[in-house]
């Protein structure tokens, strides 16, 4: 046991696909209550440079790993680091998606490492002895945790942190919309495209909804 280590693992999603065994008994026995681990996964929707299309979130999702899908460069360096957090507080490995739309296109981001402020959720009990990586290390007792555990804590996070948040709002919501990762963006392109500014999506009730991590949701 290495105390207070972050670790990145990478795959493309058929190299996620042949690794799910060792994510599943990495995820199983859990990360370091100083440390965390995030699993990068390059997926090629459009199978522009594979042998097949593919997508990674339901290997991570088989492997009761929690996923978040950055939409923008700037929430490639803020899950980046609430995904280290994350892992760190529910001692999962956490699925981190990355497509080449979004990788291989530039914008302005803020890289203040003091810009994302780390709040750890008051509506979760931790079991005795809590959730983090341990030897000896019984295989059913690491089942239980992640089983009855893991997932809950990862979803008290998230809430916690507002990794899933409201980010257009009316006071008489009729419509909603709810998006993830660069679909989130094409939406909020489609929106500017059709004049819907936040004052008009107030007036005519609409609400738009960005999962970070959607699953679990």
């Amino acid at each position: 046991r290495v105390d207070g280590v972050f670790g990145i693992w990478y795959g493309k999603g058929p190299g996620v696909d042949r690794s799910v065994d060792a994510l599943k008994h990495a995820n199983s026995a859990g990360t370091s209550p100083n440390g965390g681990v995030i699993a990068l996964a390059g997926d090629d929707h459009g199978c522009q440079s594979s042998t097949l299309a593919h997508q990674s979130e339901q290997v991570f999702a088989a492997a009761l790993m929690p996923v978040v899908n950055p939409a923008t460069l700037q929430d490639y360096l803020d899950l980046g680091i609430l995904g280290f957090a994350l892992s760190r507080y529910s001692s999962c490995w956490v699925g981190f998606k990355a497509i080449s739309e979004t990788v291989e296109s530039s914008a302005s981001i803020v890289s203040d490492p003091d810009r994302i402020k780390i709040i750890r959720p008051d509506d979760f009990e931790m079991p005795p002895g809590g959730l983090n990586l341990r030897w000896p290390d019984d295989r059913y007792a690491q089942d239980l945790r992640l089983q009855d555990y893991k997932g809950y804590a990862a979803i008290a996070f998230a809430r916690a942190n507002k990794i899933n948040r409201i980010t257009m709002d009316s006071p008489n919501a009729r419509y909603g919309i709810m998006a993830s990762g660069k679909s989130y963006e094409d939406i909020r392109q489609a929106l500017r495209e059709l004049g819907i500014t936040e004052e008009v999506a107030a007036k005519i009730g609409l609400r738009l909804y960005k999962i970070g991590m959607p699953w679990p949701l």
